[in-house]
């Protein structure tokens, strides 16, 4: 929904600039891409840290990847995936134990799990996040539990409860397996 709406943004502001669409989301990546190093990096010694920099750059912009670039709509839900991916990332690390770092990982969840399918995906690594920095606070956990509601509802909503008349839906399916004896 949230890669949709940038894009009719981008048809107001810029009448479809192909260009303009794509270095946005080049430009999303690559804030994406500093703050995943800054948050990895803060406790690394000084002159070990720029080792790690093509390492994540070579995640991000990996050349499986580099086709995404070549299309706006997914240059857009990648690079909105991957900002609020590493937002939320940021600001657990960067924040632990503070009310500031929770609601920045249910900012950055949200923006991820609202721009690409594999968004949802966002929340159980936020979730083992919250047990390594040690949260001791069931309202974290708690906040945590409604961002996932939230950001799963629309999916939930779309593929399950009303799903598209025509739509496959063979996923929903439990195969059926044949026990031969």
């Amino acid at each position: 929904a949230l890669p949709a709406l940038l894009l009719l943004g981008f048809a107001q502001a810029f009448s479809l600039n192909f260009y303009a669409i794509v270095l946005f989301g080049i430009l999303l990546s690559l804030v994406s891409l500093f703050l995943l190093f800054q948050a990895m990096t803060e406790d690394v010694a000084s002159k070990w840290k720029w080792t790690l920099l093509p390492l994540l750059s070579a995640f991000l912009f990996a050349p499986a990847t580099l086709s995404t670039y070549e299309f706006e709509i997914s240059a857009l839900a990648d690079g909105l995936f991957y900002l609020g991916f590493s937002f939320g990332i940021w600001s657990l690390l960067s924040y632990p134990g503070r009310l500031s770092g929770i609601l920045g990982m249910l900012t950055g969840g949200l923006v991820a799990s609202w721009s690409l399918g594999r968004g949802p995906l966002c929340w159980p690594v936020f979730l083992f996040l919250l047990f390594w920095l040690g949260e001791k606070k069931g309202a974290a956990y708690l906040l945590w539990l409604l961002g996932a509601i939230l950001a799963t509802l629309p999916y939930v909503y779309f593929l399950v409860l009303h799903p598209i008349p025509g739509q496959d839906q063979a996923f929903l399916h439990f195969p059926k397996f044949v026990f031969l004896a």
